[in-house]
């Protein structure tokens, strides 16, 4: 709903973090300020350009990065470098949509730090990040699975870098006698350089090479992508409690764990469960990337990626005005209503 990027909204206030401080909890205030949600998003962009890029040409870490555990590592981040260029190329072509101005700058900044991203690949893998003296953080010694899953869904990597680090990640972080998808491995030790309080964890506890929901989820999105539907199911599968030796795992068995142990004492044993981000995000691996279920420029697109062993399925899909469309797949053909769907799309 394009209405919603002119709706104005207020800021929030608070005072800039002082040059010791990494984080503070409190509870900001309101600002009299106000911005359209389109100026707000530019804000967004704005604030990781100001910050600058390193001598690799990707952002800083801060803690900005989606693992805030690597809170010590002062240096780029390779997967905050995907994520701003997925970001960035995604606002210009919503800018260009909208027919305002500013989208040849932010498609610039997307590629450039798209190439830097594809640019830290380590013969085999793409790396995490570097630290501030360009030392490489992962490499050959270490897999991460966040590097290689958010390159498969890039537009700015190589395309043969991104399938042998596909393979290696799918062959290298999934424990199938556990059920557990590895964020990386192996986990950092006690004795290595600190990278912040995930080496506070136990090795293969939560963020230290242990499962955490949302990579593995990620990791399963990045094979849809590629047309590894298959694996893509596979990962899925093993995500479900209900696909754990429950004894084990220790948790509820219908709601999906935030982590779940690698550590050989306790693989397989969950850890914070009702984690909404990971259900989220499993709900759109689901509905998006395997049921092809998308919502552009106000219509429904169906367009599925199915695995071999899932022929079709069925869905009922309710618009705004409250009527129900029934949608059904069965072996490649889709219908809506019982008609041909044609491509164009349901109204929403």
């Amino acid at each position: 709903d394009y209405e919603l990027c002119f709706k104005e909204v207020r800021y929030l206030s608070s005072r800039r973090l002082s040059e010791h401080e990494h984080d503070r909890y409190e509870t900001p205030q309101i600002s009299e300020v106000s911005a359209s949600v389109i100026d707000h998003a530019r804000s967004a962009l704005e604030c990781c350009i100001e910050r600058g890029f390193g001598a690799h040409g990707l952002p800083w870490f801060g803690s900005g990065d989606w693992n805030d555990a690597l809170s010590e590592v002062d240096g780029e981040s390779v997967w905050l470098g995907w994520f701003f260029s997925d970001c960035a190329a995604r606002f210009a072509k919503l800018l260009s949509d909208l027919s305002l101005k500013g989208s040849e700058r932010y498609l610039d900044y997307a590629e450039k730090v798209g190439a830097a991203a594809d640019g830290a690949w380590s013969g085999s893998r793409y790396l995490r990040g570097y630290f501030a003296d360009g030392t490489p953080l992962g490499g050959e010694e270490r897999l991460d699975s966040l590097s290689q899953s958010w390159a498969a869904m890039s537009p700015y990597a190589d395309l043969s870098r991104v399938q042998s680090a596909l393979n290696l990640a799918l062959c290298k972080l999934i424990d199938r006698e556990h059920s557990v998808v590895k964020l990386f491995d192996p986990p950092y030790s006690a004795d290595e350089r600190r990278v912040g309080y995930i080496s506070g964890y136990g090795e293969g506890k939560r963020e230290n090479g242990g499962q955490y929901t949302h990579g593995a989820i990620w990791l399963a999105v990045a094979a849809f992508r590629q047309g590894r539907a298959d694996d893509a199911l596979e990962i899925l599968k093993m995500l479900l409690p209900e696909n754990h030796e429950l004894a084990r795992f220790e948790a509820e068995p219908f709601v999906l764990p935030a982590d779940v142990s690698s550590a050989p004492a306790d693989a397989g044993k969950a850890g914070w469960t009702w984690y909404t981000g990971s259900a989220g995000w499993y709900f759109r691996a689901i509905t998006q990337e395997m049921l092809g279920l998308r919502l552009r420029r106000g219509r429904l697109y169906i367009e599925p990626n199915l695995p071999s062993s899932l022929p079709g399925f069925r869905a009922v899909w309710t618009d705004s005005r409250g009527t129900e469309h029934l949608i059904a797949c069965e072996n490649g053909t889709v219908t809506v209503d019982g008609r041909a769907y044609t491509g164009e799309g349901i109204a929403y």
